[in-house]
């Protein structure tokens, strides 16, 4: 059972808002490239879900680098962050949206992605039905978290739970196969990838 960190939940719209023109100085964050480049591999054409996306580059990269082979959607709960992010990447399908309760009918998705977006939800196995109700057989939910906040220290005081691997392989096991990779930045993060039955 991932272990709860906060007893109040800090998370709300304003308070994301707030980070990405103070934090973040309305820019796009590129700092975990690296790690956005390993949840988009293997994708190759499709319907594709940036959930939470906060201020993520990838939905526009992508873009780019799928002109002609998919469509690129990317939903946040956070309007004056998606007004402003549709206004500079109108190639983008961005919505405002609850992450919990998708405007999206069912097996839309071939690849749903949820980077650092777990850990802030008051109930992680909901989020997960929901973005695998979303996803088409076969398709691919990559999610990412810290690792072990419990033990290895909080990274934010936004985030709710922390997550062992068995916790994470727990959570998507029954929806299909479930593979692991860990990446380091400023803390360790595992990466699980599943492939919906």
């Amino acid at each position: 059972m991932p272990i709860r960190l906060n007893q109040e939940n800090f998370n709300t719209p304003e308070l994301a808002y707030k980070f990405f023109k103070e934090r973040w100085r309305s820019q796009m964050h590129y700092c975990d490239w690296n790690r956005f480049v390993l949840m988009t591999k293997g994708f190759k054409s499709g319907k594709y879900l940036d959930a939470g996306c906060f201020n993520s580059p990838v939905p526009f990269e992508m873009t780019r680098d799928f002109k002609d082979k998919a469509e690129i959607y990317a939903v946040d709960w956070c309007e004056p962050l998606i007004k402003e992010l549709k206004e500079r990447y109108p190639e983008v399908k961005y919505e405002v949206g609850d992450v919990n309760k998708l405007r999206f009918e069912d097996n839309f998705f071939d690849w749903v992605v949820a980077g650092e977006l777990i850990e802030h939800q008051e109930k992680p196995e909901e989020l997960i039905k929901e973005l695998m109700r979303v996803l088409k057989s076969g398709g691919t939910l990559v999610l990412s978290t810290p690792l072990e906040e419990a033990v290895n220290g909080a990274v934010s005081a936004e985030h709710l739970w922390s997550f062992t691997t068995d916790d994470i392989i727990k959570l998507l096991m029954d929806y299909g196969e479930v593979s692991i990779q860990y990446y380091r930045d400023t803390h360790n993060i595992i990466i699980a990838y599943c492939q919906k039955k």
